[in-house]
């Protein structure tokens, strides 16, 4: 990942725990947006992706795009365009763990941890950016 878009992203998105946007391209052609946990790395970002709508979109067209912004009386944000590559493989599994005990915190009851990563459940999104965006953050 581009060393701007990732210090863009600590100063934006740092904590990792408040919600994203992603956007996929529907069947016609019309977006699909959500809100999202996202983590990221000096590689990628990350997602745990259970809607079975995002899913399909994604499969047939792995465009995607992620809005993240300041909470409240800013404009500052960071849009960025990229591929998302969905993993089931049980070997993806701890790091999706990990992620979603990061978000959700060890106590968190909202995800079931221990089920497998499968295409019908959850998948782990490894989005990958080649455009972005990055609006009134102090550099």
């Amino acid at each position: 990942m581009d060393r701007e878009l990732y210090e863009a992203l600590e100063t934006i998105h740092g904590d990792r725990r408040q919600w994203v946007y992603l956007s996929t391209v529907g069947k016609n052609g019309e977006p699909h947006v959500a809100p999202m946990f996202m983590d990221f790395d000096e590689t990628a970002c990350y997602f745990s992706l259970t809607g079975h709508r995002k899913k399909v979109n994604l499969r047939r067209d792995p465009r995607a795009c992620v809005a993240i912004s300041q909470p409240f009386r800013s404009t500052a944000h960071v849009m960025i365009w990229g591929r998302m590559a969905m993993h089931d493989e049980p070997e993806y599994h701890p790091f999706w763990r990990a992620m979603v005990t990061k978000w959700m915190g060890p106590e968190g009851k909202t995800v079931p941890r221990d089920r497998p990563l499968a295409w019908e459940q959850t998948s782990l999104g490894i989005f990958t950016p080649y455009r972005w965006r990055i609006f009134g953050l102090a550099s």
